[in-house]
C-alpha cells in the first residue's frame, strides 16, 4: 500500500517506491518497541538505515525485473492467437522471461570463458 501511495504521489514506478516503503515500514515497526521516547526514536532510526539497506537491492531487482517484462509482453501479444470458436490463447510469460534471463545469462558465461582462454590456469 505505501508503494503504491508513493507511485501515486509521485507519478513513477521506480526503485525509490519500494526503498521508501521499506524504510516507512522498518521505521514505523522501530517506533513500536516497548520503553520510553528516546528508546522507541533509536528503533526508528535503527529502522530507518536497516530497511533502507534491505530494500535497496531489492527495488533495483524489481525495477530491472519490469523493464525486461514490457519486451516479453510485446512479443505474446503479437504470438498470441485468437480463434472464435476457443477461448484466446494466453501465452506464458514467465516462462518467456525466463528464457530471456537464461539465453542472457549464457552469453555472458560465452563472453566471460573467451576472456579467459588466452589466460594460464592459475590466472
Amino acid at each position: 500500500a505505501v508503494r503504491l501511495g508513493m507511485e501515486k504521489r509521485r507519478e513513477t514506478s521506480d526503485m525509490w517506491n519500494i526503498v521508501g516503503a521499506g524504510v516507512l515500514t522498518s521505521a514505523l515497526t522501530g517506533l513500536a518497541i516497548p520503553g520510553s521516547v528516546v528508546t522507541r526514536l533509536k528503533g526508528a532510526a535503527l529502522g530507518v538505515a536497516v530497511g533502507g539497506m534491505a530494500t535497496l537491492p531489492l527495488g533495483y531487482a524489481v525495477q530491472e525485473i519490469e523493464t525486461m517484462l514490457p519486451d516479453a509482453i510485446v512479443e505474446a501479444a503479437q504470438t498470441m492467437r485468437v480463434d472464435e470458436t476457443t477461448a484466446p490463447v494466453v501465452p506464458d510469460v514467465t516462462g518467456m522471461f525466463i528464457e530471456r534471463v537464461e539465453q542472457e545469462l549464457e552469453e555472458f558465461t560465452k563472453d566471460q570463458s573467451k576472456q579467459r582462454k588466452g589466460r594460464k590456469w592459475f590466472l
